[in-house]
């Protein structure tokens, strides 16, 4: 687990997130309308994965708004892990015998109550000709189903290796940075792809936050 980065923006974070609390549906419960120390306390474990289930009940049942939109890091870690290989995505390669794929695989990333707050899409597309890989694309990555607290992301990682081998790797890696009203933005879920691929157009794909 990386380490929490958490800054304030001013105008910009409240732009950027009361919306949310206009649109969503809050179960009844307490409302944080001030800053609370003590929440803020919480929301810091949160996001630092180390905040314990008592702690998570606390914000579950008196500030399911924010528990609605801060993450379960422990859940996202071990579960609703999944991996493909894009079979509809083959085509013939640019060379007579050399066949290539698209690599895909993605990931979720849910809050205490179990939304959503995005999901992680990475590809790549690798051509072998049986005896070695010819070649591997830059992975490429999509960010979708975004909780309004998810305020901007940038790539930190990507890189190809392994092209003329028998086995090639590429691994992409973004930093994804949510602001919480009131509470300030916090930089800390890197959700990142790695797609191992071999000459015989087999491929490990790993998705991980």
């Amino acid at each position: 687990m990386k380490n929490t980065r958490r800054f304030y923006s001013g105008l910009a974070i409240a732009a950027a997130v009361t919306g949310m609390f206009l649109a969503m549906a809050v179960p009844a419960g307490a409302t944080a309308t001030m800053k609370d120390t003590n929440v803020e306390a919480l929301i810091d474990k949160a996001f630092a994965g180390t905040i314990t289930a008592n702690e998570k009940s606390i914000l579950i049942n008196n500030y399911p708004e924010i528990a609605a939109v801060i993450p379960d890091i422990p859940g996202a870690s071990s579960g609703d892990m999944r991996q493909e290989i894009d079979s509809t995505a083959r085509e013939a390669g640019p060379v007579r015998g050399t066949n290539c794929y698209v690599y895909s695989g993605w990931n979720t990333f849910k809050s205490l109550l179990g939304f959503t707050i995005y999901r992680f899409d990475h590809k790549a597309t690798v051509c072998s000709d049986g005896a070695k890989i010819t070649s591997h694309s830059s992975p490429a990555f999509e960010l979708s189903q975004l909780d309004p607290t998810v305020a901007n992301w940038t790539v930190t990682d990507k890189y190809v290796e392994g092209v003329g081998s028998t086995q090639s790797k590429s691994r992409i890696q973004v930093r994804v940075t949510q602001c919480i009203l009131q509470y300030g933005c916090y930089s800390n879920t890197y959700p990142t792809g790695t797609i191992i691929a071999n000459k015989n157009n087999t491929a490990t794909i790993t998705t991980e936050i």
